[in-house]
């Protein structure tokens, strides 16, 4: 199989039966969560510093490949000092969904947290779709985002591929 050629549609498909139990929410979804003043969401970046730190979405928190640069636990339980938490959305994204389905998974069956979803697609899908993308508080515009690897960053249309970023991380 040519990595190539995969398609968005093939990678959201081959993340949702790698990671069956991640809960997902789409793009649309999550922009309209971000919007909505009554309903509160956390959004994690899972990806790594170097990722985020080109651009990530508005508000997100970076939480490193493996939710390891957040306390979980914390996080599952007592959001803003709340302990309603469980049933407010945690947003998981990354690259396309690889790594946040992963993490949106760990959330539910290790943490018991219900309100845990992956954005399938995630930044690159977001970026493609024409919606904007922030570094701190700050738009980046024009949208950058940094590509992951050359494959992956195939997934990204070509004029949202952060350049210097595309020669970094060959693996």
């Amino acid at each position: 199989a040519n990595m190539q050629a995969i398609s968005m549609g093939a990678m959201m498909a081959m993340c949702r039966a790698r990671f069956p139990r991640s809960q997902n929410m789409s793009t649309e979804d999550l922009q309209q969560l971000m919007e909505d003043q009554q309903q509160e969401v956390v959004i994690l970046d899972v990806r790594r510093r170097d990722e985020f730190d080109v651009s990530h979405i508005k508000g997100a928190i970076c939480a490193g490949e493996d939710g390891e640069l957040v306390n979980i636990a914390e996080l599952t339980t007592s959001w803003s000092g709340d302990t309603s938490v469980k049933s407010k959305k945690i947003a998981c994204y990354c690259s396309v969904g690889y790594r946040s389905a992963r993490l949106a998974q760990k959330l539910l069956l290790e943490h018991g947290c219900k309100s845990a979803f992956n954005v399938e697609g995630s930044i690159f899908k977001w970026a493609n779709e024409g919606r904007k993308v922030y570094r701190g508080e700050v738009e980046v515009s024009p949208t950058l985002v940094h590509p992951y690897n050359f494959t992956f960053g195939q997934l990204l249309n070509s004029k949202y591929r952060h350049p210097l970023a595309s020669n970094t991380q060959n693996n």
